[in-house]
């Protein structure tokens, strides 16, 4: 298996995930700068040219959620099992923190990252203050989940949670800040100190 990617946050969530499963696995670094992630071999793997992309058994998938879920499946893992509510409830937080919680996060990564540091303009304020009121609106309600369950799907440790705590390490990196919300806190501080995420974390340089 060959896992292409750069260090950002959704390649992160690959990582971790594999990590976690315990796979064996070749991470396949791009240089974003030279534009790798453009090219047409690349395009075979991701039809946008975005990553992270895989390779196993000759065949390519893109999108983290996606990839995923497909590593649990094929390892067999609880982190990815169980009935087909079980499996749903899992699916619902990462849907959720995708499509939501990790939206508003990622135009902090976007405005305070990657555009000072890679096109050289300043953040747009108005961009900022749009997703801490999103983020405001939405945080307490995975603060609540994460007050009556060890982790986001339930008390055992999920694809939600790899997928989930690699969008909030934004927030070591940027002003959004989860320091107000206890409970989203503790995960957050028990997941990432977790093995698997400084094996993780250790694929990318510096």
């Amino acid at each position: 298996m060959k896992i292409y990617g750069f260090p950002t946050f959704n390649v992160l969530k690959v990582l971790f995930t594999a990590e976690e499963l315990g796979l064996d696995y070749e991470f396949v670094m791009l240089d974003a700068q030279q534009g790798q992630h453009k090219t047409p071999e690349h395009i075979l793997r991701h039809p946008l040219g975005k990553v992270p992309a895989i390779e196993h058994d000759g065949n390519y998938l893109f999108e983290s959620a996606a990839i995923c879920r497909y590593l649990a499946v094929v390892s067999e893992s609880s982190m990815y099992a169980g009935t087909p509510l079980q499996r749903a409830n899992i699916d619902q937080w990462v849907d959720m923190v995708g499509h939501h919680v990790g939206r508003w996060l990622a135009v902090y990564f976007w405005e305070e990252i990657i555009k000072p540091k890679f096109m050289g303009q300043p953040a747009n304020e108005e961009s900022l203050l749009e997703a801490k009121g999103f983020l405001d609106n939405q945080l307490p309600a995975i603060n609540r989940q994460l007050g009556e369950s060890r982790y986001l799907a339930s008390d055992q440790l999920s694809i939600a949670d790899t997928f989930a705590s690699s969008y909030f390490t934004i927030t070591g990196e940027t002003s959004a800040s989860i320091g107000t919300y206890s409970n989203i806190s503790r995960w957050y501080e028990e997941v990432t100190s977790r093995p698997a995420f400084a094996r993780a974390t250790g694929q990318f340089p510096g």
